[in-house]
């Protein structure tokens, strides 16, 4: 078996390689070996992780792989961040949708059991607001899983 030039395994394993050849050696050189590289057992993922990548049988690229190399995969964790920003945003709106309806009636308009629910609830406009955003985002939603 051959030993693999760095330069010549695919991304991110290739990215990855280099981290952990710049962790150990304060420098990287795509252009060496990967067995010359990095002590494969001193790197994050171990030997047979590694050895895998030195055969060309890429292992598969975990969750918890792309979090010990977040420069690698920030784009696709940055998606993932603003998927669930977006969730998180749709739950408020739903909750804040729920507590609107609970002192709105449709036929009498907003009904208010004490004083103070007058300064925490809002217009039937704030409704209709609330109503509006929760429907954009899901269009945003849709549109990402289509």
């Amino acid at each position: 078996m051959k030993p693999i030039l760095i330069k010549d395994i695919k991304q991110p394993y290739k990215e990855m390689a280099l981290i952990e050849m710049k962790k150990q050696r304060d420098f990287s050189d795509e252009n060496l070996r990967l067995t010359e590289a990095v002590s494969w057992r001193k790197t994050i993922l171990g030997y047979c992780f590694w050895d895998k990548v030195n055969r060309e049988i890429y292992p598969e690229i975990t969750p918890e792989i792309k979090a010990k190399f977040p420069s690698v995969f920030k784009d696709e964790m940055s998606d993932k961040y603003k998927e669930l920003n977006l969730f998180l945003i749709l739950e408020g709106l739903e909750l804040l949708k729920d507590e609107f309806e609970k002192d709105f009636d449709r036929e009498l308009g907003f009904q208010f059991e004490n004083k103070d629910a007058i300064l925490r609830s809002p217009t039937r406009r704030n409704l209709l607001v609330v109503n509006n955003q929760i429907d954009i985002i899901n269009e945003i939603i849709n549109f990402k899983t289509k």
